[in-house]
């Protein structure tokens, strides 16, 4: 498995339902808006897809030490995978830089 197939095994990629069910309440937000703009709309989609890659990436960090005794996540490619924590730290790093940078640039957006 290539290295950028693992990260993406570690953040569900291929699982979107997660993705989705984060997105679609955010998306109602954004359409009832009297005034859509497209910055909104695009810092909602990242937002769910980063939020649900970091929840992917704290859960498996928690779980590294029981996924490999539980037979339905046994077979993960991620429990697998040896640099794991190091995956998931950086996952964590990145959507976490993302997440504070989109609440504090509040005011930047609303302008």
């Amino acid at each position: 498995m290539s290295k950028l197939g693992a990260y993406l095994n570690l953040i569900r990629f291929f699982n979107p339902i997660g993705f989705w069910l984060l997105l679609w309440p955010a998306l109602w937000g954004v359409f009832i808006e009297p005034g859509f703009q497209l910055k909104h709309f695009a810092i909602v989609v990242l937002g769910a897809f980063l939020t649900r890659s970091l929840g992917c990436a704290i859960n498996d960090i928690l779980d590294r030490n029981y996924d490999n005794k539980v037979e339905r996540t046994k077979r993960k490619a991620f429990s697998k995978w040896r640099s794991k924590l190091d995956a998931s730290s950086n996952i964590c790093n990145i959507d976490g830089h993302y997440l504070y940078f989109s609440l504090t640039a509040n005011e930047y957006i609303h302008n």
